[in-house]
């Protein structure tokens, strides 16, 4: 009788049989593969959205850059000498970036190759300047590099075509000279001060459209003829991460007043 009911507890405690044992293992690695595939997603996700919010502040900061250079187009120039090329991807100007202005207390003699100024703080040698009369209409200007400065004395690197009349007020202004350029193999939009080039990369696409003062449009390339008529320029540009296609973001018709191009 004892060893009976021995035997049937020891039947009742045996293990899993092969078959219990292959569905458990079946549902766990079930189980299992369902929990890599939704922290694998999850990875993605998290991964996609951090990615899409660095290209986004890159693309805000562009956008930014873009239209704060872009505002300063022919800043202390006539508008006959801000614009020196305009294209569907790339713009290249002159601008007082510097803000460096004086006058000039007297009369300027056509051929004279130094000039005296009110104020010669700012202005160094290898500096370009524009040199114009504020009252004359059309304006007169004209485009040096100073050569050299003593106190408030200019010198040239050549001799002045025009006369220039204190009473028609003769400002000299500094300007740098600014190229905004796409490199679509690259992927990279380059701004460039006097050759000196900074890089925004991962840029899938940039366009710039050009606009006259009546708002008509401006076929790009723009001609040099209507390069002084550029009034308004709309900026679309498409960023993406070079190691991530989903994370893409694109600003379409940025509109930018050229508010320096009325002189």
């Amino acid at each position: 009788m004892r060893k009976a009911m021995i035997t049937r507890t020891l039947k009742n405690q045996r293990g899993m049989s092969m078959v219990e044992l292959l569905i458990a293992l079946a549902i766990g690695s079930l189980v299992l593969g369902v929990g890599v595939v939704a922290f694998t997603k999850m990875q993605t996700l998290f991964k996609n959205q951090e990615d899409g919010s660095i290209i986004r502040e890159i693309a805000r900061f562009a956008a930014q850059e873009q239209t704060r250079d872009l505002r300063m187009v022919g800043y202390g120039l006539p508008a006959a000498a801000a614009i020196t090329s305009a294209t569907s991807n790339s713009i290249a100007y002159r601008s007082n970036t510097d803000d460096i202005s004086t006058t000039a207390p007297a009369d300027i003699a056509a051929g004279a190759a130094t000039i005296t100024v009110n104020n010669a703080t700012g202005f160094t040698a290898g500096k370009n300047i524009v040199i114009l009369s504020a009252m004359t209409s059309p304006i007169t200007y004209e485009l040096k590099t100073i050569a050299a400065v003593a106190g408030n004395l200019i010198t040239l690197d050549s001799a002045l075509a025009n006369s220039y009349s204190l009473v028609n007020v003769t400002i000299i202004n500094g300007y740098r000279s600014v190229a905004i350029t796409f490199d679509s193999a690259n992927k990279r939009i380059t701004r460039s001060v006097d050759g000196v080039g900074v890089d925004t990369e991962n840029v899938s696409t940039l366009d710039y459209a050009y606009y006259d003062k009546a708002g008509s449009s401006l076929a790009a390339p723009v001609s040099s003829a209507n390069l002084p008529n550029i009034r308004r320029i709309n900026i679309s540009l498409t960023l993406s991460d070079s190691n991530n296609s989903s994370a893409t973001i694109a600003i379409d018709n940025t509109h930018v007043n050229l508010r320096n191009m009325n002189q």
